[in-house]
């Protein structure tokens, strides 16, 4: 018998490697220039100009006097203007009604219009308490209030105490 003969064997096929596709790059969209606003006619700068365009946003022509106030600027017109009546109160405080102190609450509009008062904080005593509240109704027109403030009402707190 003969030998068995080996099958060849195969040669080792050369590992071909499949080449791979390069991505391309992604082509980004163009990039389109921005808007720019449309100048505005001469027309509508001079409606602008005038106060009159513009539909909510226009202007009103006038000197700004509220929107200009600081806070304590503001606060400082109140508190000046709450002492002017503090004082015009303090003429007719009672007297003769024993000692005492009733707070009240008034509401004074603009113009100086007395609108309201009330007993905020009672002195302990009746008697103190009614003529406080009539020293306020008696004071009468009291002073305005500061233009510049532009308010229609306010109301303060006063203490008055009995003489």
């Amino acid at each position: 018998p003969s030998p068995k003969a080996k099958p060849a064997a195969k040669a080792p096929a050369a590992t071909a490697q499949k080449a791979r596709p390069t991505p391309e790059p992604v082509a980004k969209p163009a990039a389109t220039p921005a808007k720019r606003p449309s100048k505005p006619s001469a027309g509508a700068n001079a409606r602008v100009a005038e106060g009159t365009g513009g539909g909510a946003a226009k202007g009103n022509n006038k000197k700004a006097s509220t929107a200009t106030l600081s806070q304590a600027r503001k606060t400082s017109m109140l508190a000046e203007w709450g002492s002017q009546i503090r004082a015009r109160i303090a003429r007719r405080a009672p007297s003769g009604a024993g000692r005492g102190t009733a707070v009240v609450t008034i509401t004074v509009s603009g113009n100086g219009a007395l609108l309201g008062v009330r007993l905020a904080k009672s002195s302990g005593n009746a008697r103190i308490d009614k003529l406080a509240l009539a020293a306020v109704k008696q004071a009468g027109r009291f002073p305005a209030a500061p233009k510049s403030l532009g308010i229609a009402r306010h109301s303060f707190r006063l203490p008055i105490k009995s003489k």
